[in-house]
């Protein structure tokens, strides 16, 4: 018996027998800008992304690839305590991001939100939705924590998953497991949700577009510096002013709460 891929009459004969209805022919390859729409390639000057928005702070939007946050993926907020200056960075894109249609998500805050500074803000407390950490104090066993990890894990997908959220803020104890992060990064694109991921110390191999490091604080400004930026350059330090009134209470009350 002859192989199957042994034809007894030219290639040309047996293409000639096909039937006219066929699949159609493309017309050609794809244009560089089909590709470049559609995500299909990386450029020099930055990742693709579907949309940004500026930070409301001029010096980080000038060392971020598109001027300002994306809003298809995830960005990092390193602070060696919590409320160091981080939500500081934040506040504007939160109050903006609240004012659309849907809710923001707040995933395990270390502290009590203040809703008259978020008010005051221009944050829509109406449209805010947060999720606390619910580690079961009463029991010292380390299986009921790593439960309420998992739970908050589950939580942000879930959230993102339902395509009524305009953003997530997502405070975390530990670094996520990688499959984690890549998972959350997909979702990102895929519902148009940028997330704020805020830790105590850089993860390992996160695939985060921006990660940024709070350094110092003042009452007028925020030293900070830029540890990645995907598709530009990195390790900038930034002196960024602060002149929200907002600001400054918030500042002044976590000092004196410390």
């Amino acid at each position: 018996m002859k192989p199957p891929y042994l034809l007894e009459a030219p290639l040309t004969t047996h293409l000639s027998e096909q039937p006219s209805e066929s699949a159609p022919r493309t017309e050609g390859p794809p244009s560089l800008e089909s590709l470049l729409d559609h995500g299909h390639l990386w450029r020099g000057k930055g990742q693709y992304t579907q949309g940004f928005h500026s930070t409301s702070f001029i010096e980080l939007d000038q060392v971020l690839p598109h001027g300002g946050w994306p809003q298809d993926a995830i960005i990092e907020l390193i602070s060696a305590t919590p409320g160091l200056g981080d939500m500081a960075l934040v506040l504007p894109e939160l109050a903006r991001l609240s004012q659309q249609e849907g809710v923001v998500a707040c995933i395990a805050p270390p502290w009590l939100l203040h809703g008259p500074m978020l008010e005051e803000s221009g944050v829509c407390l109406e449209r805010l939705l947060c999720v606390p950490a619910t580690a079961n104090q009463s029991q010292r066993t380390q299986k009921p924590k790593q439960d309420s990890l998992k739970s908050q894990q589950w939580a942000a997908e879930q959230i993102i998953k339902s395509g009524g959220c305009n953003g997530l803020l997502y405070w975390q104890a530990k670094p996520l497991p990688f499959i984690h992060y890549r998972r959350l990064q997909m979702l990102c694109g895929q519902f148009q949700c940028p997330v704020f991921m805020f830790h105590q110390s850089a993860p390992l191999n996160s695939p985060s577009s921006v990660r940024l490091k709070i350094m110092a604080r003042t009452e007028t400004h925020l030293h900070i510096q830029v540890l990645k930026v995907r598709g530009a350059w990195g390790q900038q330090q930034l002196n960024i002013s602060m002149q929200s009134p907002a600001y400054h209470r918030y500042q002044l009350a976590k000092t004196n709460s410390d």
